[in-house]
């Protein structure tokens, strides 16, 4: 059973983790609602990350709401370029479905629109690259042509412009989707959780992101690999490499938040 204390907890140490959020006074964060708000990311994300950044922000978040059937007649596009969300959420499926509609108009494209959208991709890729963890985040030449000219109309028709923080769960997300939204200008990051952690346990930002990473643990919780088969006391060595790692380097999953308080009887 999830707790009230689980829910402010969990949604607090969020927003902390997401310390750009509505962090000057009357700043509004906008939010587009579709996914089920019987799943804990529906419900944290929808109901209570707003009610609880209103309340410990000067900021405050508005919630719109999609149509039923935005997902399956792909018209999901319509209602971001109308709410222009400042954070979105969205499975894998769902990125990969926007691109994949992205793609198909691309590949209509022809002549010198063709190659000046194929210049700036690439100068919008290496410029996503080098804001991978180790890089300088540094932009390569004529990156803010490129962004004039072609990559600000592509988030603007997608209606990410004015997004800050795009990010995805529930499942893994191919590399692949992840360099075609870079190379936009659109960084999407990793969260990793589940029902039984209110929803997020590990997550990566901008600040600090690497591609195939569910990044970094939340404020307050604790995450350690410990070897399969041999009890919950044998830690597993960190991974040099994090996208080879060794059967030595891996084992189950063990996550938990900050111990319960113990109640004085004479309060």
């Amino acid at each position: 059973m999830i707790s009230h204390d689980n829910i402010i907890f969990s949604s607090t140490c969020t927003l902390y983790h997401l310390d750009f959020l509505a962090t000057s006074k009357g700043l509004q964060e906008r939010v587009l609602s579709f996914l089920p708000l019987s799943h804990v990311a529906g419900m944290m994300m929808d109901i209570v990350i707003p009610m609880v950044l209103a309340a410990k922000r000067p900021g405050y978040m508005t919630v719109h709401f999609a149509r039923p059937y935005d997902l399956k007649m792909s018209s999901i596009g319509d209602r971001l370029r109308t709410v222009q969300p400042t954070m979105f959420l969205g499975v894998p499926r769902v990125w990969e479905k926007i691109a994949e509609k992205m793609k198909a108009v691309g590949k209509s494209t022809k002549g010198v629109k063709k190659v000046l959208a194929t210049w700036a991709k690439a100068k919008g890729l290496a410029h996503a690259h080098n804001c991978q963890m180790g890089g300088s985040g540094a932009k390569p030449a004529f990156y803010g042509l490129a962004d004039k000219v072609v990559l600000s109309k592509v988030k603007a028709a997608l209606g990410l412009n004015k997004c800050k923080f795009g990010f995805t769960g529930a499942a893994p997300i191919t590399t692949e989707t992840l360099e075609y939204f870079g190379q936009l200008g659109i960084q999407i990051n990793e969260v990793y959780g589940m029902s039984e952690c209110t929803g997020v346990t590990t997550a990566s930002t901008d600040k600090a992101h690497v591609w195939g990473s569910c990044g970094w643990p939340t404020a307050g919780v604790e995450v350690k690999i410990f070897k399969e088969g041999q009890g919950k006391n044998i830690e597993a060595p960190l991974a040099h490499d994090i996208n080879n790692p060794t059967e030595e380097q891996q084992g189950e999953v063990c996550f938990r938040g900050p111990k319960p308080q113990t109640l004085n009887p004479k309060t």
